[in-house]
This record gives structure tokens, C-alpha cells and sequence, in this order.
């Protein structure tokens, strides 16, 4: 994780009207990096939530863009409308295929913020570029709160699949794509959620996992934070040793977390991963027979050549998958150099473009 250092200052906010209430974001600067603070307030002007997080610059269209609103009957959590952005390809004559970006794990918006970077605004635009439409959104772990939903039976299905079937469908009855030729892609954990996808849905044509996760989500966690940890300077052996015994203990705790548990772990509920626990995403990946592209980055310290080799390994038989391996990018799709730190995704970059062309050929053919 990133210390954002000492407080300096802040900027004028902005309001932007949200399902859960009017937000007011405002900028805070830090010595090493900048933060946001979200304030949502209810109709009479209390303060409902607030939280602190990656700054959300304010939304400007571009003039290939239009903001919607994303509505899914949720089982769970009821009506949900989440803010989302379709863009269209800059010049095409017939109806053109589309991609439904789905994002990675945390509250992410449309863009998939980190720092200064927007990943899934790049790609958007290169994809437009290239003559692909696609659909982004505010994940639902955004937009609501404690105060505004109920958390406590929350899963996978609620906070990945059933918006991302809500984006797949709004494409096919949007008349403004092809729908024969509608693909999801899905990012970070929002990749390893794709098998899941593909067992909820039937109308995708194809699939892309982003820098996806093969390991679990909690093992996964304790490799990234024995990366980083290794790294620190000014901390001794024993006291590494003693942060990733810590760090161990609470993993086994959610791999034996139960469904009546009221504790938490890592942000979420302990019935929150007894529910992920019964998704076996590397053997529900076997059944797709779709078109499936598999990319990886070698700079990337958050999903690993260890994920690659995994998915690999796993899918290697099929012959509908198409790995894809990027030696000089971070886990941002972006220029990096090896042994890949948080600091640098704080540095104003812009998605590979090679990664942008593999993504529209393999949509295009």
C-alpha cells in the first residue's frame, strides 16, 4: 500500500448525483500522493457516508461518449443504478462489436482509477479507435455504502456478475451494437469472475481475462504483501517475519470462514468468502468454449508469472484460448521496469497500445 504522507492542502470539489445519494468529491493533497474524500449526504443534507480513497476526477465526456444509467433488478439488494459510460467507435457504418468492461476488485469506477491513470478510459478509446464500442460503470462497492445497503449477505454475484449481465444486456437492446458480437472483459479479480459470467449468460460471443488472477483471492493477497514487505527498507527480519505470520493467520481464517459468521476479513464479510470459497473459477474455466483471450504482464507483481503458468496449465488443451504475454508491462498495462512498486502507479501513464490491438483484432475476427 501507498502512505500518502503528510497533509498539505486541498481543491474545490465537485457534486455529482448518485443512486446512493449527492456525492461531493474533493481533493486532497499528501506529500507522496493525492487522495479523494467522498462525502455522500441524504436528501435532508446529512452526511450519510464518508470514505477516503483514489481521487475520481470529475467525468468529461469525450465526444464519442454518453453517460447512461445501468439498472439490474438485484435479488439481493433490490433496483440498483449505477453510472455508466457507453462509447462508440469514431467512424463505422454498420453496427459494430462491443466489449462490456468489467472491473477488478475494491470500489473502482468506470474508469478503473489508480492514481492518475484510467485504465478502462484508455482502453475504451482505443478499442473506439480501433472500431469496437464498449460499456463501463461504477461498481456497485462504490456508489453504495454501508448506510445505503445491506452488506451482510453480500457475494460475488452481487458485487461482479449480475451489473455485468445488467452491461451485457443493455448492449443487446441497445440498438446501437451488434448483438451477435458482444464480449466481456473483465479485469484483475473481475477477470477470475469471467468463467462465472459465462455460466450466468449465454449471449457473449467471447471473453478477455486482464491480467487475471488464477490464485485464490486470499493467497493472492499474502504473496502481494510478502512482495512488498520484502521490499521495505528500515524494517528488520523479525519484524517482516512477525507482519507475514499475522498476514497468514488472518488467510487461513478466510479459507475456514462460515456463512453464520458475523467477522470480517480483509474488508469483507466471512460470509462474503465462504461464498467465494465454493467458486472453483479455475474448473468453471474449463467449460468455456467461447473465445477466450488469456493476457499477462511480466512487470506486474499483483497477478504473476506463478497466475499465467496456472491458467496455462489449466487451459492449454483447448483450443478456443489465445495467451497473450507482454514482457515490459505493469499490472496497469503500462510501461514499467522490473521489480514493479505501488509508487509507480502514481506516475501519469497510458495503457500499451499493443495490449489495446490484441484486445480489438481478437474482437474484430
Amino acid at each position: 500500500a501507498i502512505s500518502y504522507g503528510e497533509y498539505k492542502n486541498y481543491e474545490n470539489g465537485y457534486i455529482k448525483n448518485e443512486a446512493a445519494g449527492e456525492a461531493v468529491y474533493i481533493k486532497l493533497e499528501f506529500s507522496n500522493a493525492p487522495a479523494g474524500l467522498r462525502i455522500v449526504c441524504d436528501d435532508e443534507n446529512y452526511i450519510k457516508s464518508v470514505s477516503i480513497s483514489d481521487y475520481i476526477q470529475p467525468y468529461v465526456p469525450s465526444q464519442n461518449e454518453k453517460q447512461i444509467e445501468l439498472k439490474t433488478n438485484s435479488e439481493l439488494n433490490g433496483e440498483i443504478t449505477l453510472p455508466a459510460v457507453f462509447t462508440k467507435p469514431n467512424d463505422v457504418k454498420s453496427l459494430p462489436p462491443a466489449v462490456v468492461l468489467v472491473g477488478g476488485s475494491g470500489g473502482t469506477d468506470a474508469d478503473m482509477t489508480v492514481g492518475p491513470n484510467k485504465i478502462f478510459r484508455d482502453i475504451a478509446q482505443g478499442l473506439a479507435n480501433n472500431g469496437v464500442a464498449s460499456i463501463r460503470y461504477d461498481k456497485r462497492t462504490l456508489i453504495y455504502k454501508t448506510d445505503d445497503m445491506d452488506y451482510s449477505k453480500f457475494t460475488i454475484k452481487e458485487e461482479f456478475i449480475e451489473d455485468a449481465v445488467s452491461a451485457v444486456e443493455w448492449l443487446k437492446s441497445s440498438g446501437k451494437v451488434d448483438p451477435q458480437r458482444i464480449y466481456v472483459l473483465g479485469y484483475d479479480v473481475g477477470g477470475m469472475m469471467i468463467p462465472l459470467i459465462n455460466k450466468t449468460t449465454d449471449i457473449p460471443k467471447g471473453y478477455i481475462m486482464l491480467s487475471a488472477n488464477a490464485r485464490r483471492v486470499e493467497d493472492l493477497i499474502l504473496a502481494q504483501n510478502q512482495y512488498l514487505i520484502d521490499m521495505m527498507d528500515n524494517v528488520s527480519d523479525k519484524q517482516k517475519q512477525k507482519a507475514i505470520k499475522n498476514l497468514s493467520r488472518q488467510v487461513q481464517l478466510v479459507k475456514d470462514a462460515k456463512p453464520d459468521s458475523q467477522n470480517t476479513y480483509f474488508y469483507a464479510t466471512s460470509y462474503y468468502w465462504y461464498n467465494l470459497n465454493q467458486y472453483d473459477h479455475l474448473e468453471y474455466s474449463k467449460s468455456i468454449e467461447k473465445p477466450l483471450l488469456i493476457t499477462h504482464c511480466k512487470n506486474d507483481y499483483q497477478t504473476t508469472d506463478e497466475d499465467f503458468k496456472i491458467w496455462q496449465e489449466t487451459l492449454n488443451e483447448k483450443n478456443n484460448v489465445i495467451f497473450k504475454e507482454y514482457p515490459n508491462l505493469n499490472h496497469l498495462q503500462m510501461q514499467s521496469v522490473p521489480l514493479s512498486k505501488p509508487e509507480e502507479y502514481m506516475i501519469k501513464g497510458e495503457v500499451s497500445g499493443q495490449v489495446i490491438s490484441d484486445i480489438s483484432k481478437f474482437v474484430m475476427e
